[in-house]
């Protein structure tokens, strides 16, 4: 009990504002070196206490012994889903073989095949809470405004429902002109809470998945919208920067850092934060495909956070993100089959210098943003999540790119459902199933003239796929059929959204 009541006074003492000028005055060599020991630590920990990875090291013919140094970690074999969680019985993947101290125990969403179970200690919680201490303190200033935590994640086991709850709980003792509530994915509420709850505070900050996120700012009336100060917090999901534009101009806001992601997973926890200054890098290279290929490597944006080293470490092999960490249920070199990269400041400040001929110190200057020396990571998410046509691959961010355009966002939800299917003459064919709003119903959808827009649109933001129009002409339109409002096949509001099928 002392330790817990030890957790807590440490998290209502912790200065995020200071901690934050802290890590930009380090090197990044640091953090480095802190968190390859912290990976070490792990990896003895989890040899020595978990029945199941004993065995996983046993079969692997690997002698904790010999592990003596980084250089020796980086032999051990990796795990993953099918080698290491469902290889072994929960209780022996726990430290201590039990379910002992682990105060909490939340589910993965299922959306990738059958779900499972994080048992988690204290700890991990207080965590959690100190880093959304200082992502909301720095990008929100909750600590000098009064803020509405509005939840709207799934609640029940799911883990990223469960983690916004504690975290808006604990951050409204810690600042008492904050108070949360949780509606859950349910629109009705969540609206009728805005409209009576949000104009007494300053700001509402929703927690959401994107699509969601989406639909709340589409149901809420225009005038209210003026009358209140939205800001999104959104994880679960890439989003674009066409995206983040659409959401800012609904709620009449121009600073990019209001509408903002975490980026998090059942196994990992909350993984990174976009800080302000990730934010900026995302808005710059979005504007110039150069800065973008230069700093990700590709001529698209990826979901780009800043994460401590302490709490997880990670490694990039064969540019699939590789995640050591503590926790009731640690993992040890856990292939995650994200793909990206991880970067440092001093590499973006160069590669910033090297496309634009610019200072980014200047400009992150001139706007108040502190550029910490924590490690960077940029997450594309994964290559089967991707369709293709013909092997140009289609992108679920393309996909709701067009849909917040004018001609799609006054019929539809930007839900959808893709995949590639080949007829039965083997010919290949791109479908996509998209949701109406609330109050448009199929039968006011013109599927044919929709085709062709749609093919005109994706053609401009994918060059590939217009080099494929020029030459292959309607033949590779995408199939599009449309679904009603929440329709429970592909759209029930009560699952995370699945974009392919």
């Amino acid at each position: 009990m002392n330790e817990i009541i030890n957790m807590f006074s440490e998290m209502l003492k912790f200065d995020p504002r200071e901690s934050e000028l802290k890590s930009s005055n380090a090197p990044s060599s640091v953090f480095k070196e802190m968190s390859e020991k912290q990976a070490l630590e792990n990896f003895r920990l989890a040899s020595s206490n978990v029945p199941a990875y004993k065995d996983f090291l046993k079969k692997n013919k690997i002698n904790p012994g010999d592990i003596l140094n980084f250089e020796d970690f980086k032999k051990v074999p990796l795990t993953n889903k099918k080698n290491y969680l469902t290889a072994y019985p929960i209780k022996d993947l726990l430290i201590g073989g039990d379910f002992v101290g682990k105060s909490a125990v939340t589910s993965s969403s299922g959306s990738s095949g059958i779900p499972l179970f994080w048992p988690r200690y204290p700890i991990q919680d207080f965590g959690a809470t100190k880093g959304f201490d200082s992502f909301l303190v720095n990008n929100f200033d909750i600590d000098k405004v009064s803020t509405l935590h509005l939840n709207c994640s799934g609640i029940g086991v799911w883990t990223a429902g469960d983690y916004i709850f504690l975290i808006n709980k604990y951050l409204s003792y810690k600042y008492p002109h904050n108070s949360s509530v949780s509606p859950g994915i349910d629109i009705d509420n969540t609206i009728n809470l805005i409209k009576s709850i949000s104009p007494q505070f300053e700001q509402t900050i929703i927690y959401s998945y994107p699509p969601f996120a989406k639909d709340i700012v589409d149901r809420i009336p225009t005038q209210l919208l003026k009358k209140i100060n939205l800001r999104f917090v959104v994880y679960g999901e890439p989003y674009s920067e066409k995206w983040r534009n659409y959401m800012l101009e609904k709620i009449g806001d121009s600073s990019f850092h209001h509408v903002t992601s975490v980026l998090g997973s059942s196994e990992g926890g909350l993984i990174g934060i976009e800080t302000k200054f990730c934010t900026l890098i995302r808005v710059l290279s979005y504007a110039d495909d150069s800065l973008c290929h230069a700093v990700f490597g590709e001529k698209r944006v990826p979901s780009f956070v800043q994460y401590n080293p302490l709490s997880r470490f990670i490694e990039i092999i064969g540019n699939n993100i590789v995640l050591t960490s503590q926790g009731g249920l640690p993992l040890i070199r856990y292939d995650t089959h994200d793909y990206g990269n991880i970067i440092t400041k001093e590499e973006v400040i160069n590669l910033y210098k090297e496309i634009t001929g610019n200072d980014i110190n200047s400009l992150a200057e001139k706007q108040g943003i502190l550029i910490s020396s924590m490690p960077y990571l940029y997450v594309f998410g994964r290559n089967d999540y991707t369709a293709s046509i013909y092997g140009v691959l289609i992108y679920p961010e393309v996909i709701k790119d067009i849909l917040t355009s004018i001609p799609f966002s006054k019929f539809f939800s930007g839900k959808f459902v893709m995949s590639t299917i080949e007829d039965s003459h083997a010919s290949q064919y791109l479908s996509i199933i998209l949701e109406t709003k609330n109050n448009i119903d199929v039968e006011d959808v013109a599927i044919p003239s929709i085709e062709k827009t749609f093919a005109d649109y994706l053609k401009i933001f994918s060059s590939e796929y217009s080099k494929l129009l020029s030459s292959s002409g309607d033949r590779v339109f995408p199939k599009i059929s449309v679904r009603n409002y929440g329709d429970n096949e592909y759209f029930s509001s009560r699952n995370k959204q699945k974009y392919l099928i």
